[in-house]
C-alpha cells in the first residue's frame, strides 16, 4: 500500500516514489469529477500505482457525492473491471 496525497489546489492525487511523481488529475464541474488522466513514469509501471491514485480519486469522488466522468482512459478500464 502506497500512501497517495491530495493536492486539492491542483486537484491532483499523487505519491512520489524513488524521486519520479506519479499523478492522477481531476476537475470538479457541478456535481460531476471529471478523471483527466493518470500518469505514472514507465520504471514504477506494473506495480499497482496508478490503481491505488484511482482509488484514491473514486474515494474522493465519493465522499463529497460527485459523479464520475472518467475522460481518462485508464480510470474508464478501471472502472469497467471494477464496476460500483
Amino acid at each position: 500500500m502506497i500512501a497517495v496525497e491530495h493536492d486539492a489546489e491542483q486537484e491532483s492525487f499523487f505519491v512520489r516514489i524513488d524521486g519520479l511523481d506519479c499523478r492522477v488529475r481531476y476537475h470538479v464541474d457541478g456535481l460531476i469529477l471529471q478523471v483527466l488522466s493518470t500518469y505514472v513514469p514507465p520504471p514504477l509501471e506494473g506495480q499497482g500505482i496508478a490503481a491505488e491514485l484511482t482509488r484514491a480519486v473514486l474515494a474522493h469522488a465519493r465522499e463529497l457525492g460527485l459523479r464520475v466522468d472518467p475522460q481518462c482512459s485508464y480510470t474508464a478500464a478501471y472502472l469497467r473491471r471494477h464496476p460500483q
